[in-house]
């Protein structure tokens, strides 16, 4: 999870001015009704008795996760659990170590992010790890709750759910019953199409949506998969037929360029279908550190991948190769006169076209065309030069914003002169 503010405190502030909003001590024991070992509630916070950038001590409260996948921060609850009674635990500066059931006093800020409370914390210091206790799980069913807003932060069971959209490029996947499961804690197995008996996990709300993150694959129960893809085609995912986060199965596709190599390491290569040419036939195949040989006209029998978009680049990822033998000849789309170069993304084309720059620091040159050439694959000095014309063969990507050319080799340029 991203923060885009981080709210500092002096713990010295934590201790002396520990008050809550009308100046109460939040350590007075002397209201009968106060179940909390002394301290505020998780659910006094919840509920608007402390707000934003209040300090407050909780005492009695239950760790009830792990840390988040980027390690900072976690779940407690009030102990019992029952609406209102979870908050994150936001540590920038790192966390201590914590089990699953330590009995807790903490001492922090309340803090609203982007319409979640969240509990900031700014040390391990301000952490006294008191005993152990009773991690409470409450049973809700989404689809009949009106208002989520009672179990922000709570660990709850959602019973059976199928899912309804495939894992997307930021790791979350809808729900029937309209919350989004999310990878807060763990890279999830799920697609289309898949059950589970229950899932668990604490709920939170960010950009607009409720999600429940399940913290390991144990909050997972009776998972099913989901029917395997029907084979698809590459024009279908450049045209827009598949959406993104879709699983797909192509067959019999073939190569159409040298693999991409970044820092010594390959990154991935471009295909096609076989047999077709022209707009949309082509898709970048994104496999970071593939071992496997990769040349020009190799015929692949199978590729099972996600289909995900890559800042507006559509490119295939998680993939799983199944290599075939022999190889097809992979013939350009001849183009000219291109108005949206979109239909052409991923797609091997060849263009008679005019240098109208210099190569510039990134080693690419402007063209006529209306796409810049790029030296992904070699380097272009002394292949071009500026107001030269040339007939330039290779395939099309898209990055920072601009549309690329991309020669395979010495043989893709060649001057019309």
């Amino acid at each position: 999870m991203r923060h885009m503010l981080i709210l500092s405190l002096s713990l010295g502030g934590l201790v002396a001015c520990n008050l809550g909003p009308n100046g109460e001590d939040p350590d007075d024991t002397s209201d009968p009704n106060n179940t909390n070992g002394g301290g505020a509630s998780i659910a006094d916070i919840q509920q608007g008795t402390y707000v934003n950038n209040d300090e407050v001590t909780l005492k009695g409260v239950i760790v009830t996760s792990g840390a988040t996948y980027d390690a900072s921060g976690f779940y407690i609850q009030d102990a019992g659990g029952g609406e209102w009674s979870g908050i994150y635990v936001y540590m920038p500066a790192g966390l201590p170590f914590l089990s699953v059931g330590d009995e807790l006093t903490v001492s922090g800020t309340v803090s609203e992010f982007y319409d979640w409370t969240e509990f900031s914390v700014a040390d391990d210091s301000a952490i006294e790890i008191t005993g152990s206790g009773s991690v409470t799980v409450d049973a809700i069913d989404p689809g009949s709750v009106g208002d989520m807003e009672p179990w922000e932060s709570c660990l709850v069971s959602i019973g059976a759910v199928e899912v309804t959209g495939n894992i997307d490029g930021y790791g979350e996947a809808e729900l029937d019953n309209g919350l989004l499961m999310d990878n807060q804690f763990y890279n999830y197995e799920a697609e289309l199409g898949a059950t589970f008996t229950d899932v668990t996990g604490p709920v939170y709300y960010a950009y607009e949506r409720w999600r429940i993150a399940p913290r390991s694959e144990s909050d997972l129960e009776g998972y099913v998969p989901g029917p395997e893809p029907e084979p698809t085609t590459v024009a279908s995912l450049q045209d827009g037929t598949v959406a993104e986060g879709s699983a797909v199965i192509l067959e019999d596709v073939v190569v159409t360029s040298p693999a991409y190599e970044y820092d010594g390491e390959v990154k991935g290569f471009w295909i096609a279908d076989q047999g077709g040419s022209g707009a949309y036939n082509g898709v970048y195949v994104y496999s970071p550190g593939l071992t496997d040989t990769v040349e020009v006209g190799m015929v692949l029998d199978k590729v099972e991948a996600t289909v995900d978009e890559y800042y507006d680049l559509t490119e295939l990822k998680d993939v799983t190769l199944t290599w075939g033998t022999g190889t097809s000849e992979v013939s350009p789309a001849v183009v000219s006169d291109v108005s949206d170069w979109e239909v052409y993304e991923g797609v091997l084309i060849q263009v008679v076209t005019t240098v109208t720059s210099d190569e510039n620091e990134y080693g690419e040159f402007a063209t006529s065309a209306g796409i810049d050439v790029d030296d992904l694959f070699f380097d272009l000095s002394g292949e071009l030069s500026n107001g030269g014309e040339y007939e330039v063969t290779g395939v099309v990507t898209y990055s920072f914003s601009e549309w690329k050319l991309c020669p395979r080799d010495g043989y893709d340029v060649s001057a019309t002169d």
